[in-house]
């Protein structure tokens, strides 16, 4: 159940997980999660379970950050991209993969996709677009730009099979806009 915390932070509890939703520093509120079934890509309606323990229902997850206020939801934890969908036109972006991995994650194929997300508001708040910034790990670990850009075909097709008609829009360049 969301609930008003002190100051400009708001609590987030839900049957699936917990979390604090800071502020950014331009005032947005962002939730950030790190659940997900590991290597799963899809994004599976219900709960997940990995090696035996609940990892929650992000989607029931994300709903109940957007109903507490946040501007947008970001998630990693399964070690792959998943795909992304509008919530009460606020970006869900359920994973971007593994970002930093210094000699401990696998970068072999999916597990070294990975993205950047960069989100663009109005003034007033409304989500109106953004970019999805394709990057790979190669080893030891460490994100570089992908010339092949593969986050985002991958996110795009994701985002349509698991979410149809609330999917993210996903451009062939990366750029993200609301469902139409």
């Amino acid at each position: 159940m969301p609930s008003a915390g002190a100051g400009r932070w708001i609590a987030v509890r839900s049957s699936s997980a917990a979390a604090t939703v800071a502020p950014g520093p331009d005032g947005r509120y962002v939730a950030f999660v790190r659940r997900g079934e590991a290597w799963a890509l899809h994004v599976p309606a219900g709960r997940e379970l990995a090696f035996g323990e609940d990892r929650g229902d992000l989607r029931a997850f994300a709903r109940t950050a957007v109903a507490a206020g946040a501007d947008a939801v970001l998630g990693a934890g399964p070690h792959v991209v998943r795909g992304a969908e509008v919530v009460a036109g606020r970006p869900v972006a359920y994973s971007v993969g593994n970002l930093v991995g210094y000699r401990v994650l696998s970068t072999a194929g999916v597990l070294g996709t990975t993205a950047i997300v960069q989100l663009t508001f109005r003034a007033d708040g409304t989500w109106v677009g953004g970019l999805l910034r394709p990057t790979r790990q190669v080893q030891p670990g460490y994100p570089e730009p992908d010339p092949d850009r593969a986050a985002i075909a991958l996110v795009r097709r994701l985002s349509a099979e698991d979410f149809g008609p609330t999917a993210m829009r996903v451009g062939a360049d990366g750029t993200l806009r609301p469902p139409v």
